[in-house]
C-alpha cells in the first residue's frame, strides 16, 4: 500500500465544508457576540464533531485504499480477458494472491 496516496487534506477540507458545520460554525460567532460562554460550547462542538468525522473518514479511505490494491490481480493475460472454461497454465506457491474463481 502505498501510503502517499491518500492525502489528509482534501479529507479534512470536505469535513469542514459540510454546510451543517458551516451553519454551526456561523452560529457560534453570531452567539460569541452576545454571549461569549454559549458560543464557546458552540465552537467546541463543532470542532469535536470535525476532529471525530476526520478520524473516521481518514481511515476508511486508507483502508479502502488498501483494499484496492488487493482488489485486481494480473497475470501475462489481464484478468478481464480471461472466461469461464479458459485453462490456466499456473504455478501457485503459498502466499500468491489468486482469484477465488481461478
Amino acid at each position: 500500500m502505498d501510503e502517499s496516496s491518500v492525502s489528509a487534506s482534501p479529507v479534512l477540507i470536505l469535513q469542514m465544508a459540510d454546510i451543517l458545520i458551516l451553519a454551526l460554525f456561523a452560529a457560534s460567532i453570531l452567539r460569541r457576540t452576545k454571549s461569549v460562554g454559549k458560543g464557546g460550547v458552540i465552537t467546541s462542538v463543532v470542532v469535536l464533531n470535525v476532529a471525530v468525522s476526520f478520524i473516521q473518514e481518514y481511515s476508511a479511505e486508507k483502508t479502502m485504499d488498501s483494499l484496492r490494491s488487493l482488489s485486481s490481480p494480473t497475470t501475462v493475460v489481464p484478468t478481464r480477458f480471461l472466461v469461464p472454461g479458459d485453462i490456466v497454465n499456473v504455478l501457485v506457491k503459498r502466499g500468491d494472491v489468486v482469484p477465488a474463481d481461478l
